[in-house]
């Protein structure tokens, strides 16, 4: 979903699976991991930038290429909790070419879907 040239908006479930919390994109299958639930907007959007990075550097534009994740995450994201973000979204800033994350994460408390 393209909010407009230089913003991209990308949804993402945080889930905890043992003591690691795990951000799932819905729009696209990237993931992160962290054992410090605070630092999950922040290693998320780090892995969304090394995507867009990565596909840059192979000639591609955005997440061009890149599927959507399972339709569980999108199930998850639906029946979870609202984060407030404000100020996440400002931790990582991609290179100036590249369209800035716009996250909603929200937080999915129930049990994880296989």
């Amino acid at each position: 979903m393209v909010k407009s040239v230089n913003t991209i908006q990308v949804r993402a479930v945080a889930f905890q699976e043992g003591d690691v919390w795990v951000v799932q994109g819905v729009e696209y299958d990237v993931v992160a991991q962290t054992r410090d639930p605070l630092d999950a907007p922040a290693a998320f959007l780090r892995a969304l930038c090394s995507t867009l990075m990565i596909n840059m550097k192979l000639g591609r534009s955005g997440f061009d290429r890149l599927k959507a994740a399972p339709a569980r995450f999108s199930e998850m994201f639906e029946n979870a909790s609202q984060l407030e973000l404000k100020a996440v979204n400002e931790v990582v800033a991609p290179a100036e070419s590249l369209p800035k994350p716009d996250l909603n994460l929200r937080l999915y408390r129930g049990l994880v879907a296989q």
